[in-house]
């Protein structure tokens, strides 16, 4: 599963804009060894977080975190973003 599944290109905008995307890719890479409980807990909170997230954006993040590689190009490409120029 890819990163792109979680529309990274909003993530890391939105993180952009909030001065976060590198605290967040730092956090990402950081935490990467703890990922597989992250993705764990996706799964166990289902019957809640379904009633703010659809299963599709749920089920994509929980297999991104489960992935090291998908995890640290995802991190790497949060940490690095840049908007582009209008």
């Amino acid at each position: 599963m890819e990163a792109a599944n979680l529309n990274k290109d909003a993530l890391a905008r939105k993180l952009t804009r909030l001065g976060l995307n590198q605290w967040a890719g730092w956090l990402l890479e950081t935490l990467a060894p703890l990922s597989i409980i992250g993705a764990q807990l996706i799964h166990v909170s289902a019957p809640v977080t379904h009633l703010f997230f659809d299963a599709h954006t749920l089920e994509n993040a929980a297999q991104s975190l489960e992935n090291p590689q998908t995890l640290r190009a995802l991190a790497t490409f949060i940490a690095h973003y840049e908007e582009p120029a209008s």
